[in-house]
């Protein structure tokens, strides 16, 4: 796996904000052993799972002899799960999936991380494993040959991707000498070099203890797994520590711009300022320029750019600062090719004038407080935590790195700002990357909480509405969420795509506050307050300061029950709206399922869209919004969830006061025609890849037990939502996809059972006949108990872990509550799988995976030039 642009950037948003403190029954312990290896342990009693990491000091900018070859990637997947002169790959499976906790591995340009997530009885095994994995590798010839395969469907995909295509197109264009110039993956031909004696090699020389940092997590004994690091880590001998050196990035002697025609239906501009590394004191001053110009609604580029001028579809900015080379300032542009000359003059008006007067008090200290709200709302599981110390401590050799930004970022001036403006947003070494559609194609901050357990309380109001409370005394912060029943399966043709946008609509106007007004006191608060839309419900929420509860409840339930939609408002939506069903081609995985939803479900809503169609969004009026929103505030098809430190009384009386309606919900006629014959259609996409679709009838979600039924069967095939299972094994085991994945989907009344791959056009047939034939094994054959025991395992993790984050749970429990009437429905889920077994598996293999819907997308031929 690799982090691509937006995961790569995951440590430079976390050094981003200001370090929460810890909570009091928390305690970290960092300590170095003989051999070099640097130990962080964190015990947290509140966490319901133990994360085990390692964090190996090598990338893909360290690859010296190797560079361009992807080197470090393809070692990650031969040492995570191969085989090791301990025990075998087939071993390590099984020990894993008897865990029923989660691995994966990930490659940046200057670390590789190896993890596990298991249950906490489970903590020995995970550092064991690690610790195997990490000195005992064998390369085994047909793992190494095998991965090869996969690496290369893997270089083959990101050709699929647009925004990565213009990630590595944006960073040749900014390291003409550097190595982050050269993908994380590999070049393909390159790649291709790489040998068995060569990974053997890199391998020795890189994963050493000295150079190594491991991480536990979780309701651990300090000292229990002080003692089994000491027997597998502490064992290994001290080696001298890999030096690295690479060149420096020289500053552009002049503004240098690379244009390029990429098949896609958008525009893509990168305008890069080259700026500093990680160490350098103007971090912080370039940290808070990205929030003032890029972040929020309330962005200066935003409003300028997107609202009032209408010539981009979004702005951001963000500020990369690396420990290993110089960073740069970006301000990314999604645009029509026709703006392109417009966007970037508009931009240069808004960066000098931000040179010439410095930025007002509020807005500097509103952009502060964000900062400080994203850091507490942040951390919202043992993972987030084990991997803020890791960084932190990969960066600085010390846990405290952020505790020291906190207090050199707290005492920016405006001058300051000003100043680091002037020295950095210097056009005369502007670095502009542009991809455009080619000219055959037509133009066209997730705020969480802390995991902490908290009682939870039902209450049932008099006029229906079910309220649930998660009180938490110790908390900084409140959740308040909204769920209402909605979703695609109350669209239609003619109105497909009403939901989608009424998320993005409700909180832009009230009958008391405009969108200004709405967003100025969000922003200036740090909070965050919106609502999204699936299948069967709409929710809004507004995540806050616990100090600021108080102020923003009430403007929260406003928004959400007296809400309106201004003919303004609707046109911008829906002209963004527009632009993302464009984009929606310029991915094998959304242009081939959505076609393939399309034929699957025939007439039934789930065949819809969430973002709609061009003509069904572009229909939409005010009154249909109107209409469509007043739906939403029925008391007893809704459910109001708070979490956090709040004031009880004081918020029940605020929610008895709202303005409820009791409408009638229109019924749609659905179409609930079982399929009972096989189809298969070809089509062809402009990708180079060839990908895979497969569908049968599913069971519903008020249905439980067969529920869970296919649930284990989609284990026992494709891992249950992580990599593992019989097709995951044999295909990849034959390098004939990148990847395969299946997907139990249970609607209100009927479901669906997915099956997709990621293949080439010479393995398509032979990916469908082993798909075809497991099923025929499993509706003949039952499962041994060996394979049985980790599905079970697996899939009793794989709940857990659905409710292992405080946003998670209240979302969880709020749909359970509102569609099943059981907000103590997953609580119960571990007996609900044990009770199923083999036979009743095998029943539900030969009722549901019969009759399938295929449909495969073909490259297209090249035409010659």
């Amino acid at each position: 796996m690799i982090f691509f642009r937006i995961n790569l950037n995951i440590l430079f948003i976390l050094i981003m904000v200001l370090l929460a403190p810890i909570m009091a029954n928390e305690t970290t312990k960092a300590f170095q052993l003989d051999n070099g290896l640097h130990v962080i342990l964190l015990h947290d009693p509140s966490a319901e799972i133990i994360t085990a990491k390692t964090i190996v000091n090598v990338g893909s900018i360290y690859e010296k002899e190797f560079l361009g070859t992807g080197i470090s990637h393809y070692l990650e997947h031969i040492v995570a799960g191969g085989s090791t002169k301990k025990q075998s790959e087939e071993t390590y499976k099984e020990t894993l999936s008897l865990m029923g906790g989660v691995s994966n591995a990930y490659t940046t340009t200057d670390h590789t991380a190896y993890f596990i997530n298991t249950t906490p009885d489970k903590t020995n095994q995970a550092i064991q494993t690690l610790y195997e994995w990490m000195f005992h590798c064998s390369f085994k010839k047909s793992e190494v040959d095998r991965e090869k395969e996969v690496i290369t469907r893997e270089i083959e995909k990101t050709q699929s991707n647009i925004q990565r295509q213009f990630y590595y197109l944006s960073q040749e264009n900014t390291y003409l000498d550097h190595p982050s110039q050269f993908p994380v993956i590999g070049f393909l031909d390159k790649f291709n070099t790489i040998t068995k004696n060569d990974l053997e090699t890199f391998y020795k020389r890189n994963y050493v203890p000295s150079n190594m940092i491991l991480i536990i997590g979780g309701p651990i004994s300090i000292n229990n797994v002080k003692k089994t690091i000491e027997t597998t880590f502490g064992i290994e001998k001290k080696v001298a520590k890999p030096i690295f050196i690479n060149r420096s990035e020289p500053m552009p002697f002049n503004p240098r711009e690379l244009k390029k025609e990429i098949d896609m239906n958008s525009t893509l501009i990168s305008l890069r300022f080259p700026t500093v590394d990680l160490y350098s004191e103007d971090l912080y001053t370039l940290d808070l320029l990205d929030y003032i110009l890029g972040n929020g609604n309330q962005s200066i580029l935003t409003k300028k750019l997107v609202e009032e001028l209408k010539i981009a579809y979004s702005v951001s900015t963000s500020s990369y600062t690396p420990a290993y080379t110089k960073g740069y300032f970006e301000i990314m542009i999604d645009t029509d090719e026709k703006h392109i000359e417009r966007v970037i003059k508009e931009i240069t008006k808004i960066v000098t004038q931000s040179k010439k007067r410095p930025f007002s008090k509020n807005l500097i200290e509103r952009s502060k407080k964000q900062k400080l709200a994203e850091n507490i709302l942040s951390i919202a599981s043992i993972e987030d935590k084990t991997t803020r110390l890791a960084m932190s401590f990969l960066y600085s050799n010390t846990t405290n790195f952020f505790d020291v930004y906190a207090q050199n970022f707290s005492e920016i001036t405006a001058k300051q700002i000003q100043e680091t403006a002037n020295t950095y947003l210097d056009f005369d070494h502007l670095i502009t990357t542009i991809a455009t559609p080619k000219s055959s194609t037509n133009t066209k901050n997730n705020l969480t909480h802390k995991s902490t357990k908290t009682n939870r309380k039902k209450i049932t109001l008099d006029n229906g509405l079910r309220v649930i409370l998660y009180p938490n005394k110790t908390s900084q912060s409140t959740k308040i969420q909204i769920m209402s029943k909605a979703g695609i399966i109350s669209e239609t043709p003619t109105i497909n795509g009403i939901g989608n946008l009424t998320a993005k609509l409700i909180g832009t106007a009230t009958t008391k506050y405009s969108k200004d007004d709405i967003e100025s006191i969000i922003e200036d608060h740090g909070a965050s307050m919106s609502a999204n839309h699936g299948y069967h419900t709409l929710y809004y929420t507004l995540d806050c300061l616990e100090e600021d509860t108080i102020a923003l409840a009430p403007l929260f339930f406003h928004t959400f029950f007296n809400a309106t939609f201004k003919d303004s408002h609707i046109k911008e939506e829906q002209r963004k709206q527009v632009n993302t069903i464009k984009q929606r081609d310029d991915d094998w995985f959304s242009y081939g399922n959505y076609r393939f939803k399309k034929q699957f479900w025939g007439n039934h809503p789930y065949s819809l869209s969430s973002s709609g169609e061009i003509e069904s969004i572009q229909s939409l009026t005010k009154t249909t919004f109107q209409k469509f929103h007043n739906q939403l505030l029925d008391p007893n098809n809704m459910i109001i969830s708070i979490m956090g430190k709040f004031n009880e009384n004081d918020l029940l009386k605020q929610i008895k006061d709202l303005r409820f309606s009791e409408p009638k919900a229109p019924q749609n006629k659905i179409d609930n025609t079982v399929k009972q014959t096989d189809t298969i259609t070809h089509n062809n996409h402009k990708f180079q890849t060839t990908s895979f679709f497969m569908g049968f009838n599913g069971t519903t979600i008020l249905n439980t037990k067969e529920k869970v039924t296919l649930d284990i069967i989609d284990t026992l095939l494709s891992g249950a939502s992580y990599p593992g299972g019989r097709l995951h094994n044999q295909l990849r085991d034959k390098g004939f996809v990148y990847l395969v994945h299946g997907i139990n989907f249970n609607g209100l009344d009927k479901g669906g059972f997915y099956i997709y791959a990621l293949t080439n056009e010479e393995s398509w047939k032979d990916v469908q006949d082993i798909i075809l034939k497991e099923i025929k094994s499993l509706q003949e054959t039952v499962a041994s108990q060996k394979e049985w025991d980790e599905a079970i395992a697996r899939l009793k993790f794989y709940y857990k872990d659905r409710a292992s984050s405080s946003d998670s749970l209240v979302l969880l429990e709020a749909a359970n509550e509102l569609l099943l009437n059981d907000v103590n429905h997953s609580k119960t889920i571990d007996k609900t799988i044990d009770s199923i077994t083999k036979e009743m598996v095998k029943d539900a293999a030969k009722t549901y995976l019969i009759n399938p819907s295929i449909m495969v997308f073909h490259p297209e031929e090249k035409k010659e030039s």
